[in-house]
């Protein structure tokens, strides 16, 4: 580590005017704790009082790929994530003018260029007059443990929202069926005149709709049911439908295409539902209108395993994804809708394509030229087992 973040450059120059630090014989003290840092599971390492380091064991050469602690020394700054440098490095400079403990959490990069989670703790090593001589640290990696709790977070999310979209499906239900009767009884008179009978259709196919997503809502909360034979167009067929007054009202032209209508053993109302994400985001990027492209093919996976199955296209031409966001598009609460997204749309879709043994592929584009997404789908032809 250096004094400051600008002595890493005056340490390189000293370097090569003066050449290499100095390697003295250890005394035996030092022979027992070099003995001890090589044999534990964190990576060790000293440094003298001015913060240079004159000792690293040999799990941290390995981890970074170095060949000495001299050259650890000259690159361990830029071997930090660059989004984590300048917080550990704040963090080091006041621990060294208070002569206090280090601690920081930091992304470090591996010798092939992956990079993980250690915790970092430095110590000071004080004389009799409490004058630092030295600096004794550790990192310990801390990667697996935090995926596992980010992984229990996000699971008591998901279930906290299955939980509230079950809750509010159930509310809805108890008057949404009382309207409904209501609605029945009134189109029964005939002496209705024909534009009173008009709204009456319209506020009952307006009702169906809203039925149906409480029962997609239901379904989130619920397991899936048993699989049966179906064709993907008729599945998308009857998604379609529920969007109709969304297109109409966006001026979306809608251009579908089935060049197969072979069934397959599925989960239908799963892909009912992802193809319900699917469509509602590319409606959702299409605020000012614009084309909405569907296609469904017989074809054979993009890998080297060339399993024949559907390929399923979604595109549009709506404002597209920002890059930042795409490496992270199928983890569950990212949403690019800010307070309009729950995040879970894409993730879901990514999880019913797994459950079927299939992949899922994203390209988009915001140039204001060239914009839009472009969602594919390959499900295998076996199907889930029948």
């Amino acid at each position: 580590m250096g004094t400051r973040i600008a002595s890493a450059e005056r340490r390189i120059s000293r370097y090569r005017v003066a050449g290499s630090l100095p390697i003295l014989p250890p005394p035996a003290e030092e022979n027992k704790f070099r003995a001890l840092a090589e044999n534990l599971p964190q990576m060790i390492f000293t440094c003298d009082a001015e913060g240079r380091k004159n000792y690293s064991c040999q799990r941290y050469l390995e981890y970074t790929g170095c060949s000495s602690f001299e050259e650890i020394e000259r690159c361990w700054y830029s071997c930090i994530h660059p989004e984590d440098r300048k917080g550990a490095q704040d963090a080091w400079n006041l621990a060294f003018q208070n002569s206090t403990t280090y601690m920081a959490e930091v992304r470090l990069r591996r010798y092939d260029g992956v990079y993980r989670r250690q915790l970092m703790h430095v110590v000071p090593t004080l004389n009799s007059e409490g004058k630092v001589t030295g600096w004794v640290g550790a990192l310990t990696d801390v990667h697996e443990e935090n995926k596992t709790e980010a992984l229990l977070l996000r699971t008591e999310k998901l279930a906290a929202a299955s939980r509230m979209a079950a809750t509010l499906a159930h509310e809805i239900n108890n008057p949404l069926t009382s309207v409904t009767n209501v609605l029945f009884l009134a189109l029964q008179d005939k002496a209705l005149n024909p534009t009173t009978r008009e709204y009456l259709e319209l506020a009952d196919r307006e009702l169906l709709r809203v039925a149906q997503v409480t029962r997609h809502s239901l379904r989130f909360h619920q397991q899936s049911g048993r699989p049966q034979s179906a064709s993907l167009g008729d599945i998308m067929d009857s998604v379609i439908i529920l969007y109709g007054g969304q297109l109409q009202t966006l001026s979306i032209h809608l251009d579908i295409v089935y060049g197969t209508n072979e069934k397959f053993y599925c989960r239908v109302d799963d892909l009912r539902q992802a193809f319900s994400h699917l469509l509602s985001n590319a409606l959702d990027a299409m605020s000012e209108g614009g084309r909405l492209h569907i296609r469904i093919r017989l074809a054979h996976r993009w890998d080297e395993a060339g399993t024949l199955g559907f390929k399923i296209v979604v595109a549009d031409n709506g404002v597209g994804i920002q890059p930042e966001f795409m490496p992270r598009v199928f983890e569950a609460f990212t949403s690019t809708k800010e307070s309009t997204g729950t995040g879970l749309g894409l993730w879901v879709v990514d999880e019913i394509v797994r459950k079927h043994k299939g992949r899922i592929a994203i390209r988009s584009r915001t140039d204001s030229r060239h914009h839009g997404t472009v969602i594919s789908l390959f499900l295998p032809l076996l199907g889930v087992t029948a």
